[in-house]
């Protein structure tokens, strides 16, 4: 609840070289998810929501950690703003982009996926559904590819875990072209999708040209994280609606 999760993440090899870094993924807090689920008017898409039932959990009304008296366990001593409901947390989106390059050992392009699993058992070893890619080269020609080749025991286009790094290679691109975007489509299109489907997408430029080591989040697709992909997902019927925040000092509201 305290909506501060920031930070900076930094990648070595084992020599040192290359060393590339980027922002963390900034997950923001907001209360209208707790609203929501309280209230039971939207499902709440989060990486944890699958772990929280507020049926058997919480209860709005109450604060689990709250009430001992010493500040050391008592949130309403401590930290006040951490006493809340519900997996407050935004979701991630549904449909990215990322640039890659081709030009072998002089500038090549890894990309590094997390998506939301699937299983029932939540093992990272488990192959995930097969996403849509379309890759463009910079004409806006376009390969496509939505369906696993047979057999498909070890995905070959696809992002087949939790978390994975795979090298522009492994795709299908437009014949002849060293560079362009992708297009990228977690929801489970399989499954008709799910409140749980969401991932995270970025990529790297490496190469022996001018020693480039450069890491580069991806660029969301969707309307928001709170409306993914026009919401064309199972029981999620409209994108949540955040709370309009009061500016402190002002008068006026924003």
């Amino acid at each position: 609840m305290e909506n501060n999760l920031w930070g900076e993440i930094i990648f070595t090899s084992g020599g040192g070289i290359p060393t590339y870094a980027m922002s963390t993924v900034n997950i923001e807090a907001d209360a209208s998810f707790g609203v929501a689920a309280e209230f039971g008017l939207l499902p709440v898409r989060s990486f944890d929501a699958r772990y929280w039932d507020p049926a058997v959990e919480f209860d709005p009304s109450a604060c689990p950690n709250c009430g001992s008296g010493n500040a050391e366990t008592d949130l309403l001593i401590s930290a006040p703003w951490d006493v809340g409901f519900g997996d407050q947390r935004e979701p991630l989106g549904l449909r990215w982009a990322a640039r890659w390059f081709d030009a072998g050992d002089a500038l090549t392009t890894n990309f590094r996926v997390w998506r939301a699993t699937t299983s029932a058992t939540d093992l990272c070893d488990v192959n995930e559904p097969v996403v849509t890619l379309i890759f463009f080269d910079e004409d806006e020609n376009t390969t496509s590819q939505g369906v696993c080749p047979s057999p498909c025991t070890n995905p070959t286009f696809n992002f087949p875990l939790e978390t994975q790094q795979r090298n522009v290679v492994d795709f299908s691109r437009p014949n002849g072209a060293a560079a362009g975007w992708v297009q990228m489509d977690f929801l489970n299109l399989s499954g008709g999708g799910t409140v749980f489907d969401q991932a995270w997408v970025d990529y790297s430029f490496e190469g022996t040209l001018a020693f480039e080591t450069i890491l580069v989040p991806g660029t969301q697709l969707d309307p928001s994280s709170c409306n993914p992909e026009g919401s064309a997902i199972i029981g999620l019927t409209e994108p949540i609606v955040p709370v309009i925040p009061a500016v402190v000092g002002t008068g006026v509201t924003s």
